[in-house]
């Protein structure tokens, strides 16, 4: 009989025992999770993430497109076999480079009709903008003549510039002569002072 109750005792003395051996691992385990998804420096991160979101909710301000020029023009690559080398988001300051923009823009459209249709495109005028008062934001598409980029949305800070583009797609078995592409081109009010700008790129 006291056989009987003394292994009765060592036997809930044994599970007991597991059952804290279990316990002790699982919430080892559990500490270990957390330090492992836990950010290396907590107060760092979650101060670098409050710039972040200062920097582009308070003080970044939306900025108004004064004026929007849309159409064709021609392209140059340093590898005709690699048209991503083609720049296509770029800022122009002055005049005498936004003429030179314009000299890529072809005075007929392409056709296969001869005589083409003559391009009608605003900026074959040469139009003079106030580059102390205003910038032009250059978006470019290569190897289409439908396709154009879009502005979605410009904001900056005292520093800093954002510009969210769209890259629509490109209709599927569309027909362009070889170095065309399309442009945007978005005038927005210039501070006087150059920025450092991102693009944000939404292509389809």
């Amino acid at each position: 009989m006291m056989n009987t109750a003394g292994r009765s005792l060592d036997n809930r003395m044994l599970l007991y025992l597991l059952c804290c051996v279990i316990s002790t691992v699982t919430a080892c385990k559990k500490q270990d999770a957390e330090q492992l998804n836990a950010p290396a420096h907590p107060s760092e991160s979650s101060q670098h993430q409050a710039d972040m979101e200062t920097s582009s909710s308070e003080d970044a301000k939306e900025v108004d497109v004064v004026e929007t020029y849309t159409g064709i023009c021609l392209m140059d690559s340093s590898d005709p076999e690699d048209p991503s080398e083609i720049v296509k988001q770029f800022i122009i300051y002055n005049q005498s480079d936004f003429e030179g923009f314009i000299d890529s823009i072809p005075e007929s459209l392409p056709s296969r009709t001869n005589p083409p249709p003559k391009n009608d495109d605003k900026l074959l005028e040469k139009p003079k903008l106030d580059f102390e008062k205003n910038i032009a934001i250059v978006l470019l598409n290569p190897d289409t003549v439908s396709s154009i980029p879009v502005v979605l949305s410009i904001s900056e800070d005292a520093e800093t510039r954002w510009i969210e583009v769209e890259y629509p797609a490109k209709p599927i078995g569309e027909s362009f002569p070889y170095g065309t592409g399309t442009y945007r081109i978005a005038i927005i009010p210039f501070s006087g002072e150059k920025k450092k700008t991102y693009f944000d790129i939404d292509a389809d």
